[in-house]
């Protein structure tokens, strides 16, 4: 009589890792396929910590106007969160004016054919 196969145990196993191997080739492809089939543009980060600005402005300044002894204690974190958004936009404008090696605006050259 031909031997029998592996028992139960072992079979699960080597089914478990088939599984895992089928899973871990096409996910990655899968991930890339969505990210690419979902169309997002660009962010300029300089309009997304400016609006940052605005609301924290607006929370100092409300909270400055109805407290009299604002921000008292809490003035270096204050401080810090205000610096903190001021060299968020420093960076996020260095990062937004970055233009293409060769890019140019405006009308060609007189005599320049592209």
């Amino acid at each position: 009589m031909a031997p029998s196969a592996a028992p139960g145990p072992t079979r699960r196993a080597a089914a478990a890792l088939a599984t895992a191997r089928a899973r871990a080739g096409p996910a990655p492809v899968a991930v890339a396929r969505l990210i690419s089939a979902v169309p997002s543009p660009p962010v300029n980060y300089f309009y997304v910590t400016g609006a940052l600005v605005v609301v924290w402005a607006i929370v100092v300044s409300f909270l400055g106007l109805s407290r009299p002894n604002s921000p008292g204690r809490f003035f270096p974190l204050v401080l810090a969160i205000s610096a903190l958004l001021f060299l968020g936009g420093i960076v996020g404008a260095a990062l937004g004016s970055k233009h293409r090696s060769g890019e140019r605006h405006g009308a060609p050259l007189p005599g320049k054919s592209e």
